[in-house]
């Protein structure tokens, strides 16, 4: 049923968008801190920090506008003053994901 697998398609990548939140990604650290190894939490922190780090390099080498710095027709839902692309919360939420597969593929293994 295609219903269904769009249902799902939006569950599942709106939850995985929420990653690239910056409160989420402090309190999985902050619980990874409290309840878990912490050298993996420490990793996941400095590992996320060079990541941001790296977005913002990206953001103001390619200075792409977002549309209503250019078109006033446009109305945002939030301003962000910032630059749109590329985008920092789908990268950051990317770069989350892929620190907890390849954590989580490398120390089943």
């Amino acid at each position: 049923n295609l219903t269904n697998a769009t249902s799902f398609g939006k569950f599942f990548f709106k939850a995985v968008s929420i990653l690239g939140d910056a409160p989420i990604f402090v309190l999985i650290t902050l619980l990874m801190i409290a309840f878990y190894q912490r050298d993996y939490a420490f990793y996941f922190l400095f590992a996320n920090i060079f990541f941001a780090f790296g977005i913002s390099v990206l953001k103001m080498a390619f200075h792409a506008k977002r549309p209503f710095f250019t078109n006033l027709e446009v109305k945002a839902w939030d301003c962000s003053a910032e630059h749109g692309s590329p985008s920092g919360h789908s990268m950051g939420s990317a770069c989350f994901t892929t620190l907890l597969l390849l954590h989580f593929y490398c120390t089943s293994a």
